[in-house]
Parts: structure tokens; C-alpha cells; sequence
């Protein structure tokens, strides 16, 4: 099997900029485990270990779709084809309600940037273990930039968070906005006694139960807390990250405090809000990877980074499927429009797909149950795109028997 991948650069009227094309040699190992998960059924009980775009490497997909002593339903692992920008693709992922019944529509959404054809601004040449873009292009219309707010709620604060448990851990649920690299955290904290030296992390959300992956994706250089105000009002409080964490738009994170000393007398207050907001909930846990316990208010915070640049992504269209003895094959297409008022130079493209995972009864509605995984990832010479310029890039793949 081979595929042929097509680069195209266009005027905003459409006129041929540019034109390559290349085979790729860079299915990794990610459209391999697609492709097992779609064909062999794996129930929830045998689920498969994966890494996926996130970094997170303990992710746990499975084949099963319901609950797996009863019904066995298929589950839409591999998935490529997805729909342009914010729009959503419904995921079958399978549920049961509290007494083990299989419910008949569990449902969750994944936007469609966060699938099908991706670029990215890296060139380390590929290797078959990749399981993500190096520095993947998002959704949007920022240009690029550095040390910029990617994301942040700074006002409404009117009361306090705070979680006392030994070694207990304290923040934020966290949908990203925009996509990009972080840098630095910011929250509005207070101190009682002595903390000590207190660090910011970040995790993946787990679809298995409402826990937090294992794997942590970035810690902050920790910062000394005896020394911060012991005033209600609080005061801003900067994390910085030694090696940037990337996010992904879509994709749930778990953004946390983890205190040296925490006692009932030696503890962390955030500053949060006395509502609730679609993209950040307050969470806290005894230890990571355990049971999560949330809030219908949200912490106070900035969130500092870098970002490559947006363009806008078109649809991931699945078209030409065609069997001509001794071949067969079809091609994936998707546009991206590069609106953000700057040029963007891109070097890297790649599949991402869908990955499943089975539910039960104690998830939450921020839980992911699905996850993505990287299926192909090509490097080839720059092609710098202009704003308002257009890149579409295809891949065709190919077998000959």
C-alpha cells in the first residue's frame, strides 16, 4: 500500500500557485492501530493501550459498544472524513444508565479540525512511531505570534476554591479556545499557612470515568507560595513552562495546582467565579488519575502562549473511490484558507483519526470518550502561503494486488 499526496497553492481567485506531488511513505503506527480496533472488536474488558495527538500515552480504546455482556454494537475507530471547522462529527461511543441497561443513543461530539487532513510547520523527517504533527496548524484566523493571551477569564471572581485533602490536587477542566503552545499559567490565589512550593500541570482528560489520564503533558517551574498575600482578595500569580505544552481545540484538559504541603492550615485558595462557563469547570482530585470532583463555577485564569498561525479548514472529503485491476484506490481532500493577515509557511501534513472509547454510567458530560490518533505524517520543502491564499492538500491512497 502507498499513497500519493498532492499539494496545491491558490490565489484567492483561485489561480494555481503552486503544484507538487510526492508518494508517502509515512503511515505510522497510529493507522495501524485503527485499523485493528475497526476489524477486531475488543471489548471494554481488553481495551488497547494508545498514545494519542494529546501526548497522552495510556489512552485505553476498545471495539465495544454497549454493554459488553449483552450487545456488541460497531464503533466508528478510523474515522478520517469530517466536516469543515466547528462542525461537529456524532460519535457512537456506547453508554449503559445506572443499572447496566445499554442506552440507545450515546452520543458525544468531535469537532471536525480535529480530524481528517492536518498541516503543521515542523520538518523533523517522520519516523513510523509519530503520534502527532510537530507543530500542528489549527482552526482559525490568528496569525502568528508569541507571548500572546491564547485564552483567558479574568473578572467575576467573588469567592474562594480551595481543597485541603494531603497532596491534594486543585484548578480547572479546560476546553482550549485556540490552539497553540503554552508558555505560562495565570490565577488569582491566596495562601493560608505555609504551602510551600507549589506547580502548575497539565493532563489529558481519560474516558474512562470521570478521572484524568496519567500522563502528564507539561509542569511549570514551581513557585514558592509562603511568600504570596495572605489577603481574600488574592493576587495574579504566573507559572511558567520550561518546555511548552500544546493544545488542541476540542480536545479537554485538566490544568492544576499541585502544592508541596496542603493541610487544612497550609493550602492553596483560588479566586473563582459563582457561575459556570461552556469551556472551564473547577475540579479537584486526592491524586492524579483518581476520581475528579467538580464545580459549577470556574477559577479565574490566563492561559500565555505561542501559535504558528490559523487557517481555516474546509471539509476532509473522502471522494474517487475506483478499482481498475490490478489497482484500487480513492483520495481524501481537504482545503485550508489562510486568512489570519499573515503569510504561514507550512512543511509538514498528516491523517488524524477517530478513536473510541466504551462508557459507563459514571461518566460526565466533560469527559472525552473519544480520542485522536495520528494515522500518517509527511514532511516536504516549504510552502510559504500567502494571506488569502488557499492550500489544498489530497492524499490517494493506493493498493496493487
Amino acid at each position: 500500500m502507498r499513497a500519493l499526496l498532492r499539494i496545491k497553492r491558490m490565489s484567492r481567485d483561485g489561480r494555481l500557485l503552486d503544484h507538487r506531488q510526492e508518494y508517502s511513505r509515512s503511515f505510522v503506527i497510529g493507522f495501524m492501530r485503527g485499523l485493528y480496533l475497526s476489524h477486531y472488536r475488543l471489548l471494554t474488558t481488553d481495551a488497547m493501550e494508545v498514545a494519542d495527538v494529546m501526548g497522552s500515552t495510556t489512552r485505553r480504546v476498545d471495539g465495544d459498544c454497549a454493554d459488553y455482556n449483552t450487545q456488541l454494537n460497531p464503533k466508528v475507530n478510523l474515522l478520517m472524513a469530517a466536516p469543515g471547522g466547528h462542525g461537529r462529527v456524532f460519535v457512537h461511543t456506547g453508554r449503559v444508565d445506572g443499572s447496566g441497561v445499554p442506552m440507545l443513543s450515546p452520543m458525544q461530539q468531535v469537532p471536525g479540525h480535529a480530524l481528517g487532513i492536518v498541516i503543521g510547520t515542523d520538518n523533523t523527517p517522520p519516523t513510523a512511531s509519530d503520534t502527532r504533527l510537530g507543530n500542528r496548524i489549527h482552526h482559525g484566523q490568528d496569525a502568528p505570534a508569541v507571548g500572546v493571551t491564547l485564552d483567558a477569564r479574568t473578572v467575576g471572581d467573588t469567592a474562594d476554591y480551595s481543597y485541603t485533602t494531603t497532596n491534594g490536587l486543585i484548578g480547572m477542566l479546560y476546553l482550549p479556545r485556540r490552539g497553540g503552545w503554552v508558555t505560562a499559567v495565570r490565577f488569582r490565589v491566596y495562601r493560608e499557612g505555609s504551602p510551600g512550593m507549589v506547580t502548575c500541570n497539565f493532563v489529558g482528560l481519560h474516558g474512562d470515568g470521570p478521572t484524568t489520564d496519567t500522563t502528564i503533558l507539561g509542569t511549570s517551574d514551581p513557585v514558592d507560595a509562603d511568600g504570596w498575600t495572605t489577603d481574600t482578595a488574592g493576587e495574579w500569580i504566573e507559572w511558567t513552562f520550561p518546555a511548552p505544552v500544546p493544545i488542541t481545540p476540542g480536545l479537554g484538559y485538566y490544568v492544576y495546582l499541585h502544592p508541596s504541603q496542603v493541610a487544612a492550615s497550609h493550602c492553596v485558595n483560588m479566586r473563582r467565579t459563582s457561575s459556570g462557563y461552556g469551556r472551564c469547570r473547577s475540579a479537584h482530585q486526592a491524586a492524579l488519575g483518581t476520581a475528579l470532583t467538580t464545580a459549577s463555577h470556574f477559577p479565574v485564569y490566563e492561559i500565555i502562549g505561542d501559535s504558528v498561525g490559523d487557517m481555516e479548514h474546509g471539509a476532509t472529503d473522502i471522494f474517487g473511490y475506483s478499482v481498475a485491476d490490478p489497482h484500487a484506490s480513492f483520495t481524501m481532500r481537504r482545503l485550508f484558507m489562510n486568512n489570519s493577515g499573515a503569510a504561514i509557511t507550512v512543511r509538514e501534513s498528516g491523517i488524524y483519526s477517530l478513536a473510541t472509547k466504551w462508557l459507563n454510567s459514571t461518566d460526565r458530560d466533560y469527559n472525552m470518550s473519544y480520542f485522536v490518533l495520528c494515522a500518517a505524517r509527511d514532511v516536504f520543502a516549504d510552502i510559504t502561503v500567502g494571506n488569502g491564499e488557499t492550500l489544498e492538500v489530497s492524499y490517494t491512497p493506493q493498493i496493487t494486488v
